[in-house]
């Protein structure tokens, strides 16, 4: 234990609570009623939640373990939740505090164990959001350190559970938007939280699971068999073969079409593009009072492909240049199949001016995830 530890009633429901972290500690969210208590004003209630599901985890609040050489001690729970298309993911970060290091997190998602620390400097390239992230014209890359970060994703998370301690305030329903970046070893996210107006760049790495839960005393668990963005690529014998036909998957086979998107008629529709090579298609618009949507669709399996796309007007001029990515993975887990992602990407354009168009497509960079 860090020896930073005291007890205390909570201002809500009474129940005893231990105040783990020192003396940076700012909020404390009761184990037993769910209020968040001000720990620099006398534990005054500033948010109750009650009756919320604690998730999942196999580590506690208490609990210490070693990593990177320091010894670490779990002081605050919070469970975390992103919601997209019909989908909902979830994940479990720990936070954690050692008097000579400060403050950091253990992650728990999917059986993966991942440590994360706050550090200064955004990259080369400043800041992102995910409204940046719609506006950019190719796949953003930034560079600190002297290493290079590829863009990964980007989204809104929202906090579900809080217990424990914490150096800020954690409320239920707090969204933070995030894009993260992947570099060879590490992960570097800019995050920034919607209600509390805070800026954060994260830098987060993979840690060994069996080795990490042992670390802290925590049950065994079996691990997931998912892979894990910061997973190093291991090739198996036949790794060479299933890279060429992964690729040409994702290269020749492509299908795109362009149509109004009000009145559902169809301008253009290619199938099995080979675009080995960049590809110019050209289409006629008559009709310029609806939008315009054009979709690219590849047949990707477990793999994926960045497609730049330019669009040049009946003039000459480009009107437009942006990139998509495409890609899907499936595997099977536990008794169970699984499968994330999707085959298609689309963009919506107004255009002004009838006449030929002409869409030139360059697949830029593609990735076989084995």
């Amino acid at each position: 234990m860090t020896g930073q530890t005291k007890t205390i009633n909570c201002t809500s429901c009474g129940a005893g609570q231990s105040v783990l972290g020192g003396g940076r500690v700012t909020a404390l969210a009761c184990s037993y009623c769910g209020s968040v208590l001000d720990a620099q004003d006398n534990f005054k209630v500033l948010a109750e939640k009650r009756d919320l599901q604690r998730p999942d985890t196999p580590f506690e609040i208490g609990q210490t373990g070693v990593l990177f050489g320091v010894e670490w001690t779990i002081i605050g729970t919070l469970g975390m939740t992103e919601t997209y298309g019909g989908q909902t993911w979830s994940w479990v970060d720990h936070q954690l505090f050692s008097p000579t290091h400060g403050y950091c997190f253990l992650t728990w998602e999917d059986g993966h164990c991942v440590f994360t620390r706050k550090i200064r400097g955004t990259g080369n390239n400043g800041w992102y959001t995910p409204a940046r992230i719609e506006r950019t014209e190719v796949q953003p890359v930034t560079y600190r350190a002297g290493e290079r970060f590829k863009y990964y994703e980007s989204g809104t998370y929202q906090i579900s559970f809080a217990e424990g301690s914490f150096n800020w305030v954690p409320k239920i329903g707090d969204a933070t938007d995030y894009v993260s970046f992947l570099g060879d070893s590490e992960m570097l996210t800019h995050a920034h939280g919607q209600n509390q107006m805070e800026s954060e760049v994260e830098l987060s790495s993979l840690l060994p699971g069996a080795e990490t839960l042992a670390a802290f005393g925590a049950e065994p668990r079996r691990l997931s068999g998912k892979i894990h963005p910061l997973q190093p690529y291991t090739p198996w014998k036949h790794a060479g073969f299933a890279r060429i036909i992964g690729f040409a998957s994702t290269l020749i086979a492509l299908v795109l079409w362009i149509g109004l998107i009000t009145s559902g008629d169809m301008i253009l529709s290619e199938d099995n593009i080979d675009i080995r090579a960049p590809r110019a298609l050209k289409f006629d618009l008559t009709d310029t009072r609806n939008l315009v949507e054009i979709k690219l669709v590849n047949n990707a399996d477990n793999s994926w492909a960045w497609y730049d796309l330019e669009l040049v007007e009946p003039g000459g001029e480009t009107v437009a240049e942006f990139g998509r990515t495409a890609e899907y993975y499936s595997g099977y887990e536990d008794g169970e199949s699984w499968s994330e992602g999707s085959r298609s990407a689309k963009a919506i354009l107004r255009l002004e001016q009838p006449g030929p168009y002409t869409l030139h497509i360059e697949q830029s960079e593609t990735g076989l995830w084995t």
